[in-house]
């Protein structure tokens, strides 16, 4: 018998600054264990290098080291997903076939893939999946294009219950609220038909930049606290000030050209 476990390492956030994105992304373990077998353990997404010691200490408080990961799996490779892939050289790298593809050219206009992207495979054991592959027992791979050219979910049974790790193909609740998202820097008629399709097939959705979350009645219920504490500044320090997220109101996707969240059309113009 085939049991899978999901534990999220790294909670993601969509908390943002004006001066920058803090892009911290959710990071997850699955374990699938068979009966006597040795378990297969697979990290999801690894955040980026400002999350690099968090990374380790998550790993260790579930008593583990990096050399016990067998595959560290990417929902896509946009750089607050990908940065912390070394921390596991032992680690046979999943993504999507087409994800793959598209970084040996990256999209002029996609400014969250920098060239120096597909360096991070260099001399790395690497497997392209499509979805429907079957890599990991119990784990489903789900196409989740539209983020990107190949945004991957990952789909499975934990306590009876559909859980599916979106990535960025579904980066916070509210996009599963409103099914909609301006972060498309692919396909807007994918995107939208991708959150649909994970909405529908999960009883909890783990995304790339919030809490783990379900909707009931079309209202998101979270299934973990909110838990934020940053240093330097407080409410009382001049100058800082707190709004809602930005992303919310800047669905402009450009007459449905893939765009980056913030970029408008007259930014776009020569």
């Amino acid at each position: 018998m085939n049991r899978v476990t999901l534990d999220v390492l790294l909670c993601g956030t969509g908390v943002n600054f004006a001066q920058g994105d803090l892009a911290l992304s959710g990071v997850f373990l699955i374990t699938s264990a068979t009966d006597g077998g040795r378990p297969i353990r697979m990290i999801v997404d690894t955040g980026h290098v400002g999350m690099r010691r968090h990374v380790i200490q998550a790993l260790a408080k579930a008593r583990l080291k990096p050399e016990d990961i067998d595959f560290v799996a990417l929902t896509h490779v946009h750089w607050d997903h990908v940065q912390n892939i070394d921390l596991f050289p032992s680690a046979v790298l999943v993504l999507a076939a087409a994800e793959l593809a598209s970084i040996q050219d990256a999209h002029a206009r996609d400014l969250v893939t920098p060239g120096w992207t597909r360096h991070l495979f260099d001399g790395r054991e690497v497997r392209a999946v499509v979805p429907g592959d079957e890599l990991v027992p119990g784990v489903e791979f789900v196409d989740a294009a539209g983020h990107t050219a190949g945004s991957l979910a990952f789909a499975m049974t934990v306590d009876g219950r559909r859980a599916v790790i979106t990535g960025d193909a579904l980066p916070w609740a509210e996009v599963a609220r409103l099914q909609q998202s301006a972060l498309v820097f692919w396909d807007l008629e994918r995107s939208q038909d991708t959150i649909r399709r994970l909405v529908e097939m999960a009883d909890v959705l783990y995304p790339g930049h919030d809490r783990p979350f379900s909707l009931v009645g079309g209202e998101v219920e979270y299934e973990l606290p909110f838990e934020m504490t940053m240093f330097g500044a407080s409410f009382d320090t001049p100058g800082f000030t707190v709004g809602p997220p930005p992303i919310l109101s800047t669905i402009d996707l450009t007459d449905g050209e893939p765009v980056g969240p913030l970029w408008t059309k007259e930014e776009l113009e020569p």
